[in-house]
């Protein structure tokens, strides 16, 4: 009962009250791994994220297949600029389930974040190869072809983006910027208009 009223409380963005509910479920069952993952949510939504990470790690204690504590505890580290370790879980996660499109996208995130960019851009071709229209996967994977200075790549990639979305404002930047680039600057302009 105290687990379900603190997920009610979070759906209401109570998330003190939450909290509260958390610790009396694992003060009545320590082992409830949903409880301490819950709880870790709830101090995520309040920017708490080092102790959402021991709840985290506590779930994962009780149930090392826990792929939702996994990411979560990934998302917690990224969100702490500990990148290298939020890679090490997405790794769990992938191993658990190889077609976890969301694990193949947080983890690209955290290599563009630590600019291994070849890296990240593999990530998103599995994101691509899961779900073709993926528009935030084109987009990343473009950007991060700019880092490299493969603006031909990357046009196509913001061209794909624009084709699925062609109000899409940021895509048309980074076409402007890639054109740019290639010293397309009349195409590159109209871009930008």
């Amino acid at each position: 009962a105290w687990r379900n009223k603190g997920v009610a409380l979070s759906h209401l963005g109570r998330y003190e009250e939450a909290i509260a509910c958390y610790e009396q479920a694992i003060k009545l069952n320590p082992d409830d791994k949903d409880a301490w993952t819950n709880k870790g949510l709830a101090l995520s939504d309040l920017g708490r994220y080092e102790e959402a990470l021991a709840c985290y790690e506590q779930a994962i204690k009780l149930n090392p297949d826990d792929k939702d504590a996994w990411t979560n505890k990934a998302i917690a580290l990224i969100h702490l600029g500990r990148y290298e370790e939020a890679l090490a879980c997405f790794e769990q996660v992938l191993k658990l389930n190889p077609d976890d499109k969301a694990a193949w996208s947080n983890k690209g995130k955290a290599l563009y974040n630590l600019e291994k960019y070849e890296e990240a851009i593999a990530c998103y071709e599995q994101v691509l190869k899961l779900n073709p229209d993926d528009k935030a996967a084109w987009g990343i994977k473009g950007v991060s072809l700019s880092h490299l200075e493969k603006y031909e790549e990357a046009l196509a990639c913001f061209e794909q983006v624009l084709k699925l979305n062609p109000d899409d404002k940021e895509a048309w930047d980074d076409k402007g910027f890639a054109l740019y680039n290639l010293g397309r600057y009349e195409e590159a302009l109209a871009c930008y208009e």
